[in-house]
């Protein structure tokens, strides 16, 4: 019992943590002194947020919603999230504000609390797979503040709402597996990804369920039990509520019936700049990491695949070269129909014809990235002083470098005509890659060093997205 009430309380400080981050990120908005702006959080969340208090203030379902257009499935629309456990909690305990702008007000707390779990989960999935706590948490904080979790997912709630599930999905699955005997672990396997379908977004679902189903598939060859069948089963049977009136409706909607072009959009290839350069290619930026852990998750990929070569340490190293291959896979499944792979998963891929705005995918690069940040971090421990100072110095070269050759190309083809704000961010990129070199040349103890790495991240990833939205 004792260490049941430790282990709580180390999972508390650990959620707390990431809390302040989020809060000191999003200050503005939960001291009232700004709101997101004006869009679909708004217009579309925040009337679906109001009729659903409504009828739990009513005592009954809401399965119609009479005020949109002649009628709506309010039930059977699933980004109406009814069934949502998280946002139903936190409705429950705000019932008492009924007033538009309170309850605008707690779905933006409801956004912050969001981006703190994707953290939080993303630091057990990361310990679980690298076994060093402080690589851990700069991977949940590079996850939880990248250009992606940051950028337009608050403003389209129920992209947030599913997108954060994914780690612990995979953390869950991998410790059912590594205890098979657990049913108990198999259970809450199928629990949450039964909640990730009910958070209400069937195409970030659509990237979850890929990846997962990847994951299963090797650690199934691995262990050889089928135990994750029934798992799935419960998962499919807890979110019957939800997606069998989903499915109806899907059948009425103008979306029914799209087209290629309609929806093979995706990132413009010049867009690979933004993992140097935030902000200038376009308003939001999902692939920014950061330049530091994008380094990092260099050295990370480059360790987790020499050590998936080597048979003695295959075995430990596979869920991170995982991270790897899925990261790949979905930056070129988020140029759309501007690279190459899009097309044959429109083809073949089951359900990848049916929603649009392929860069959403980019969401799957930001986490494997992040978790590929985190191992690089601890491999970087493992280094000699010296080792390490001119990896850092090297990349610093590599990266600068690269940002002014961004930069400068980016203003060449005119998608800046603010040159002071392009200067500044060159000039905010270059001060944290100096930082970085000088902190591994001056500060003397691990631990500081794991502290300094953890702060600049944060710093360059608050700077690039503070203001956004």
């Amino acid at each position: 019992m004792e260490r049941l009430v430790a282990r709580a309380g180390k999972a508390a400080g650990r959620i707390g943590g990431f809390l302040a981050l989020a809060a000191l990120f999003y200050a503005p908005l939960w001291l009232g002194l700004r709101t997101f702006p004006p869009g679909d959080f708004a217009e579309h969340f925040l009337p679906f947020s109001l009729f659903q208090q409504a009828a739990l203030c009513a005592g009954r379902l809401p399965l119609w919603n009479p005020y949109t257009f002649a009628g709506h499935p309010f039930l059977a629309d699933v980004q109406a999230a009814v069934f949502y456990p998280l946002s139903n909690l936190l409705l429950v305990l705000t019932l008492p504000w009924r007033d538009p702008a309170a309850r605008l007000y707690w779905l933006q707390v409801e956004a912050l609390l969001h981006v703190a779990l994707a953290g939080y989960f993303t630091s057990l999935l990361a310990h679980e797979l690298i076994g060093d706590r402080p690589a851990a948490v700069l991977a949940g904080v590079v996850f939880a503040f990248s250009g992606y979790l940051t950028g337009y997912p608050p403003l389209q709630l129920a992209i947030l709402r599913t997108a954060i599930w994914l780690p612990l999905i995979l953390w869950l699955w991998l410790r059912a597996f590594r205890r098979p005997d657990r049913w108990g672990r198999w259970a809450a396997a199928g629990l949450a990804c039964a909640v990730a379908f009910t958070a209400g977004h069937p195409q970030t679902f659509l990237f979850i369920g890929y990846a997962v189903a990847g994951w299963i598939a090797w650690q199934w060859w691995a262990t050889r039990t089928m135990r994750w069948l029934p798992a799935l089963l419960l998962a499919a049977g807890l979110s019957a509520a939800q997606w069998l009136p989903s499915l109806e409706f899907t059948a009425y909607s103008v979306r029914a019936s799209v087209d290629y072009a309609f929806v093979s959009g995706g990132l413009p290839l010049r867009d690979t700049g933004q993992f140097l350069l935030p902000g200038i290619f376009s308003a939001f930026s999902p692939l920014y990491i950061g330049l530091i852990p994008l380094g990092l998750a260099g050295l990370g990929a480059a360790r987790a695949i020499r050590r998936c070569l080597l048979p003695r340490e295959r075995g430990q190293a596979a869920g991170l070269c995982y991270m790897a291959l899925i990261a790949l896979v979905a930056l070129l499944l988020s140029y759309g129909r501007h690279a190459f792979l899009y097309p044959l998963f429109y083809r073949w891929a089951p359900g990848w014809a049916l929603f649009r705005d392929q860069e959403r995918a980019a969401f799957i690069v930001a986490f494997g990235l992040s978790v590929l940040a985190g191992y690089g971090a601890a491999g970087l421990q493992e280094l000699s002083p010296r080792a390490a100072r001119r990896f850092a110095l090297g990349f610093a070269a590599a990266a600068g470098s690269g940002l002014i050759g961004v930069a400068l190309a980016a203003r060449a083809a005119g998608h800046s005509s603010n040159d002071a704000l392009l200067l500044q961010k060159v000039g905010i990129g270059l001060a944290v890659l100096i930082a970085w070199v000088l902190s591994r040349r001056f500060v003397r103890s691990p631990a500081g060093r794991r502290a300094a790495l953890i702060a600049l991240a944060a710093a360059d990833l608050f700077i690039a997205g503070y203001a956004l939205n």
